[in-house]
């Protein structure tokens, strides 16, 4: 029997190829050794259905369309310079806008059969902002749902926003326009021209840095940000988020800042919409506690607000989770405010937060009892 009439052999032969093809393509992409070897072994030992998955979910892929949006986005941001749900309902009063005649509703990054094999399957448009009239805007990590029955079951969502007036509100209102545009191609000027968008006069004293992120805007950007803010602090870093599944890079920040003196303080919540993350935050609980890393659980709800205070004069707000869904696939946005009057009402909120909390106890690990409320008095909150 001829070779080439022999099933087997074109089957083997095939796979052989498809394994060269896509180990070339991995370790051209420089992922990380871990993730790229099991990909390798994931492809080879199992035939065909190894290469699928990895087309569906092994890359940020995010298609040639997007991309060449994407491109002529950044060329237009280079050539430019540049109860809460009740105040944000009123900064927008439908009744004072044309946008009163109705709303617009575009879908973010959908999914489907044939989409999933151009772009990466799970992508999310994950960022919260509020424009109005190029003048107000709104960001943190509020979704306009009711806290009070949204995910029931793991209590009340606790999150924050933030109202902004000054020059933040032209990129803040510039990150929406171009969200629209690459979802639905609209010309960017003509979507600035239609929404007004503008620069707008400083106001206040505060310098906010606006730094929006996702899969090809600005690769490991985000990353880099919190690492520097954790490698540059000096007295005390606390961090809130509501789900802590770090790389090991941003551990290594954690335990290298207790170890040199640094007070770090992670506030995340008790429970969590996801078993699964529960479980992996759980997993990094020993190291940090061994590395003098305090760690409070929320009790009062899914503690879904992500700011962090560096030094009582830098901080972070936004939508940022410090996980790893958060860093590398989602497209986010966050406000590094170089202010202390910020810092300060920011750490207010955080200790609001760990009036409600309890301390895990250091010495017996994740899994054991919590420290009782004596801790309060005990460590100096």
């Amino acid at each position: 029997m001829s070779y080439f009439n022999n099933p087997l052999a074109i089957t083997t032969l095939v796979h052989v190829l498809i394994v060269l093809m896509f180990g070339v393509r991995i370790v051209m992409r420089r992922s990380a050794p871990g993730v790229a070897f099991a990909w390798l072994f994931l492809i080879t030992m199992v035939p065909f259905a190894g290469a699928i998955m990895y087309l569906l979910v092994g890359e940020r892929r995010i298609g040639p369309e997007r991309a060449r949006r994407l491109d002529s986005l950044s060329a237009a941001a280079r050539g430019s310079d540049g109860s809460i749900y009740g105040e944000m309902f009123t900064d927008v009063d439908w009744s004072r806008h044309p946008r009163a005649a109705g709303v617009q509703v575009q879908p973010a990054l959908p999914v489907g059969p044939i989409r999933s094999f151009v772009s990466r399957v799970g992508l999310r448009l994950h960022r919260k902002v509020v424009v109005v009239d190029n003048q107000v805007a709104w960001t943190g990590s509020m979704n306009l749902a009711d806290p009070r029955i949204f995910k029931h079951g793991v209590g009340e969502w606790v999150d924050a926003f933030v109202r902004l007036r000054g020059s933040v509100v032209a990129p803040l209102g510039a990150t929406v326009l171009g969200d629209w545009m690459l979802e639905t191609g609209t010309a960017l000027g003509e979507l600035a021209e239609s929404a007004g968008l503008r620069d707008v006069q400083p106001r206040g004293s505060a310098d906010i840095q606006v730094v929006p992120s996702g899969p090809g805007e600005t690769g490991d950007g985000m990353l880099q940000m919190l690492l520097t803010l954790m490698n540059s602090t000096h007295e005390e870093l606390v961090l809130t988020t509501p789900y802590l599944v770090p790389d090991d890079s941003m551990i290594r920040a954690l335990r290298g800042g207790a170890g040199r003196g640094v007070k770090v303080t992670i506030i995340v919540p008790e429970q969590v919409d996801s078993v699964l993350t529960r479980h992996a935050s759980r997993s990094f609980f020993d190291d940090l506690l061994d590395a003098g890393v305090e760690i409070f659980l929320y009790r009062k709800g899914l503690l879904h607000t992500k700011p962090i205070v560096v030094d009582s004069g830098l901080s972070m707000f936004g939508s940022v989770n410090l996980d790893m869904r958060s860093l590398w696939m989602n497209y986010e946005i966050a406000l590094f405010v170089y202010d202390p009057e910020f810092s300060e009402r920011l750490r207010d909120l955080q200790q609001s937060y760990l009036s409600d909390s309890r301390r895990l106890n250091p010495a017996n690990g994740p899994h054991a009892p919590f420290v009782s409320d004596s801790w309060k008095t005990q460590s100096g909150w």
